[in-house]
């Protein structure tokens, strides 16, 4: 992770999510972020879209990667909300 971005296993909770989605929002935080989804790596394979109920490794990049770092674990899971890409 670095301030351009950051590399985590997430979770499809709504889906699927897609590559060149768009992340605006992160639940509970007041400072704002603009994250696209540029790699999905599906059981060590690229894949262009994520399925509900999955899990992956996703790369995203943009401004708020910082933002997605581990907190203390009072906070729960971090939840970003985004759109897709049009088609």
């Amino acid at each position: 992770m670095d301030g351009t971005g950051a590399t985590a296993a997430v979770r499809c909770t709504r889906g699927p999510v897609r590559l060149g989605a768009r992340f605006r929002r992160l639940r509970d935080a007041a400072e704002p972020i603009d994250l696209v989804l540029i790699r999905i790596l599906f059981y060590g394979r690229p894949v262009d879209e994520l399925d509900p109920a999955c899990t992956a490794l996703v790369t995203l990049r943009g401004v708020g990667g910082t933002l997605l770092a581990p907190g203390d674990g009072t906070a729960g899971r971090r939840t970003i909300q985004g759109a897709n890409p049009l088609p």
